[in-house]
């Protein structure tokens, strides 16, 4: 009975091999699933697996192996989230990490979430993974090397850190004596060496333990007692040999993060001309805009509502601006909308600049996995206005007076240009997994 397991920076290849006779891959992404199923395995095992960059994993796969009669495991990584979520379909989560994610005992994503190199470097982890860091203070307490007030400290610490920043030296570096004295952060430092808990890797041990048990009694896998609902989307993903080529290019984190933000368009032009603001100044001298601009004139009385002479005039007073003044003014206003406009990819990443000084940045970043995640749900990381039930004019009207609660604007093209869309078909693509997120 042929078994293969997913598996990266959790355990290395070679204890693995040690442990089982299973074909090794890299941590599963949309598709491998389905592709070991085509080649064989019966059994599988889920340890590691993508959550950002590439597509994860999607939970239609495994129910459709698990549909086929395929025996699949799950631990420590995404193997413990996906068997969190699908354990009452016949999943099989094993270990401590997979328990509390049952339980509600653990909901996010970064619980498991690691920093790690290539394959060509073993997977090299280049940060600890807050599941660990949790089992570790357990572990503190029990032995009373630290109490649980400094131990919750710690933890809050952690929680607070993006998942690649956190480590052993950052959290003690950074601990607040009040919480955590000098002499227990030397003890805890002193013990961390041979007393930390690698949990991630004991539950992908006692996950191949459960596989080989499995294994030796050579049990036949039952059918699920669920229906598969076959969709079209499913059915088209099935039918092509690669699944990537039907998702094309998947958004990345950053560009999901600009998505969101984008729902609040005031927010977004404050926080993108900040950022404007910061390229300019570096870079003013390659801008250069006529000095008679009717199109900058047009836009700047458009913007303000200034559409009559006596509108104009009458602004014009109220904040004391004289003709010369004005023209200034507009061809500032000119010169920073034509450096926006050329400055795309390097303003949107001073835009992630702006708000992790903020501190909007976690925020967001958590509301664009969970758009990508839903988006992945319904198997695809591109979709379309087709894959919808309601057609373009009616996505757009729902985009803007429902989640926006903003009229439709006159000047379409324009407003898709303020908010920093590459085209409309990038719009559309962003109307579309709002819509599916709704």
């Amino acid at each position: 009975m042929k078994a293969v397991i997913f598996a990266g920076p959790t355990i290395s290849s070679s204890q693995i091999s040690s442990l089982i006779d299973a074909e090794i891959l890299p941590p599963v992404s949309m598709g491998d699933v389905r592709h070991a199923v085509s080649n064989g395995a019966r059994v599988i095992g889920v340890i590691d697996g993508y959550f950002e960059g590439v597509p994860s994993v999607w939970h239609k796969e495994i129910l459709w192996a698990i549909d086929q009669s395929i025996t699949v495991f799950g631990s420590s990584s995404m193997g413990a989230l996906r068997a969190a979520e699908l354990h009452e379909f016949g999943m099989r989560g094993i270990g401590r990490i997979f328990d509390a994610y049952k339980s509600g005992e653990l909901e996010d994503d970064d619980e498991v979430a690691v920093h790690h190199g290539p394959m060509e470097t073993g997977y090299l982890t280049l940060s600890e993974p807050m599941v660990n860091i949790r089992a570790t203070l357990d572990r503190a307490i029990e032995q009373t090397i630290i109490d649980k007030v400094a131990a919750q400290h710690l933890i809050s610490l952690a929680k607070e850190m993006f998942y690649p920043e956190r480590s052993w030296d950052t959290l003690l570096e950074n601990a607040d004596g009040k919480h955590l004295t000098s002499r227990a952060s030397r003890a805890l430092s002193d013990w961390l060496p041979d007393g930390k808990v690698d949990q991630k890797r004991d539950d992908a041990i006692a996950m191949i333990s459960a596989m080989n048990e499995h294994l030796s009694h050579e049990e036949q896998s039952t059918r699920p007692y669920f229906d598969l609902e076959w969709t079209v989307m499913w059915d088209q993903a099935i039918g092509t040999d690669n699944w990537n080529k039907t998702i094309e290019s998947p958004p990345s984190i950053d560009d999901l993060i600009l998505d969101q933000l984008r729902l609040d368009p005031r927010q977004f032009q404050a926080i993108r001309r900040q950022a404007a603001a910061r390229l300019l100044a570096a870079h003013a001298t390659r801008v250069r805009v006529p000095e008679d601009n009717a199109q900058a004139i047009t836009q700047f009385r458009t913007s303000h509502k200034l559409f009559s002479k006596n509108a104009l005039d009458a602004w014009l007073e109220d904040n004391d601006i004289g003709e010369e003044e004005m023209k200034t003014l507009i061809r500032d206003e000119a010169r920073l909308s034509a450096f926006m406009s050329d400055s795309t990819t390097a303003l949107n990443e001073q835009i992630l600049h702006e708000l992790r000084l903020s501190g909007q940045y976690r925020d967001l970043t958590a509301q664009a996995r969970t758009i990508l995640q839903n988006c992945q749900r319904h198997g695809t990381v591109a979709p379309d206005v087709s894959d919808l039930d309601i057609g373009p004019i009616e996505l757009k009207v729902w985009y803007f007076e429902q989640l926006l609660r903003i009229p439709v604007p006159e000047n379409l093209e324009q407003y898709i240009e303020d908010m920093g869309f590459d085209s409309i078909e990038a719009f559309e693509r962003t109307m579309t997994r709002q819509y599916l997120n709704a």
